[in-house]
C-alpha cells in the first residue's frame, strides 16, 4: 500500500514568549516514526536538523521558528509547526517622578525632613513593557513594591532607597533610581536654617538680629527637657516677626523672607506649635 499521508509536526517546549537569553533551543516530534525533519530560523531556508535544535548569538527582537516532518515514504509535512518569541536583553530605565515627607512636603535627594516617614511615585520605561518593580532600603535586599511606596517610622539619620523596574523579559534596570535623605531633628533643622541664614550674604547686623531667636530656639529644643519645647515655640515666633519686618523695610527680599518663613513654620509645625 502506498503511503501519501504527510506526517504532522509539533513543538513540544521552546523559549518563553519573551527572553531575555540571546540562546534558544527546542524540542519537537512527529506523529510518525522513522522519518526525518527539517528546521528553519528567521524566515531563512529549511535545513536538515533533530531535535533537540538550538541556536545561539540571537539578535534583541522578534525572532520565528519553524519546522517539519518528512516520513519514511518521502511525504512532507506541509504545515510546519512554528513558533514566535522575542529576545530581549535591553533593561528597563527607571524614574524617581516624586518623593513627599509625611507633610505633604517634597524632600529632594540630598535633603532632609523632621518627618519619619516618605512617599516614593516612580515609573518605567522599556521597549515591550514593565512587569514589576523592587524596593531596597537602606541596603537591604530588593524586594517587590508599586507606586506610590511609602515608608514610616524611619529613625533619625541619612536614608537610602533605591527603586529598580523588571521588565516583561524580567531584566532589571541596572541603574536603579535613588533617593539619599536625612531625618533630622527640629534642634538640628533649626541648626540648618541658621547655616541658610548666614549664606544669603545679610549685612553682620541683620543676621545677628535674625540668628538670635533661633539661637535660643535651638538651646530649647536640645536641652532634652520636653517642657521647654514650648517656649521654642515662642522664639520660633518672633524670627518669624522679624523677618516679616525686615521684609518690610528692605533688609530682606521677598524670596529672602519667604525661605525663612518656611523654614520656620516647617519646624514649629513639626513641633506642634499652635
Amino acid at each position: 500500500m502506498v503511503d501519501t499521508t504527510p506526517p504532522e509536526t509539533t513543538i513540544v517546549s521552546g523559549p518563553t514568549a519573551v527572553a531575555n537569553n540571546t540562546a534558544a533551543s527546542f524540542v519537537f516530534s512527529a506523529n510518525e516514526a522513522g522519518g526525518a525533519f527539517q528546521c528553519q530560523i528567521d524566515g531563512g531556508g529549511f535545513t536538515g536538523c533533530t531535535s533537540p535544535q538550538s541556536y545561539s548569538g540571537l539578535a534583541n527582537g522578534a525572532h520565528s521558528f519553524r519546522v517539519r516532518a518528512s516520513d519514511a515514504a518521502g511525504n512532507m509535512d506541509a504545515t510546519p509547526a512554528s513558533y514566535t518569541w522575542t529576545v530581549d536583553i535591553m533593561p528597563p530605565d527607571t524614574t524617581l517622578v516624586s518623593a513627599v515627607d509625611g507633610n505633604g512636603a517634597p524632600v529632594a535627594s540630598g535633603g532632609s525632613t523632621m518627618s519619619n516617614s516618605i512617599t516614593l511615585v516612580f515609573s518605567g520605561i522599556d521597549n515591550l513593557g514593565i512587569a514589576a518593580f523592587q524596593c531596597s532600603r537602606d541596603g537591604a535586599a530588593y524586594t517587590p513594591c508599586s507606586s506610590p511606596a511609602m515608608y514610616s517610622t524611619l529613625t533619625i539619620g541619612s536614608h537610602t532607597v533605591q527603586v529598580r523596574a523588571l521588565d516583561l523579559a524580567g531584566n532589571p534596570d541596572v541603574s536603579p533610581a535613588s533617593l539619599t535623605w536625612s531625618v533630622i531633628t527640629p534642634a538640628q533643622a533649626v541648626t540648618n536654617l541658621v547655616t541658610a541664614l548666614n549664606g544669603m550674604g545679610l549685612p553682620q547686623n541683620v543676621a545677628n538680629s535674625l540668628s538670635a531667636p533661633l539661637g535660643e530656639a535651638s538651646t530649647l529644643l536640645s536641652d532634652n527637657n520636653v517642657n521647654n519645647d514650648r517656649a521654642a515655640c515662642g522664639k520660633l515666633n518672633a524670627f518669624i516677626a522679624q523677618v516679616e519686618a525686615k521684609i518690610k523695610n528692605g533688609q530682606l527680599t521677598a524670596g529672602q523672607g519667604a525661605q525663612l518663613i518656611q523654614a520656620a513654620n516647617a519646624i514649629r509645625s513639626a513641633q506642634g506649635c499652635g
